[in-house]
């Protein structure tokens, strides 16, 4: 039997990508594509799509790592506390990273920024 998947790009355009995935599962596809998907945070489409369940996120993730292994580096901005989760795919904690929050405060209450 043939397995398709949903083309997002042309189908449930109504929707905004991301719901997108769940009209897709709820017409019964098991699989979704996209164009464009370099125009997407990848940390952001797991993050939805697991609040979704079934591992689509997961599958989203290792698919766009995938698609990237041509490039030298991919870096990934990761949820506070989900870290452990992109060490399974393979990502290791980057030290060099430094960055400027126009609400500081809130940055380090969130957890992004470290006083150190």
């Amino acid at each position: 039997m043939p397995r398709f998947a949903s083309n997002l790009t042309m189908l449930f355009t109504e929707v905004p990508l991301l719901d997108g995935f769940e009209r897709a599962a709820q017409a019964g596809f098991e699989a979704v594509e996209f164009l464009f998907a370099q125009e997407w945070q990848p940390a952001k489409m797991r993050r939805r799509l697991d609040e979704q369940g079934g591992g689509v996120g997961r599958e989203v993730l290792e698919r766009l790592i995938a698609d990237a292994r041509h490039r030298r580096t991919i870096i990934l901005y990761s949820v506070p506390g989900k870290e452990s989760f992109y060490r399974k795919l393979g990502f290791m904690r980057l030290l060099t990273a430094m960055a400027i929050f126009q609400d500081r405060d809130a940055a380090i209450a969130r957890g992004h920024l470290g006083e150190t």
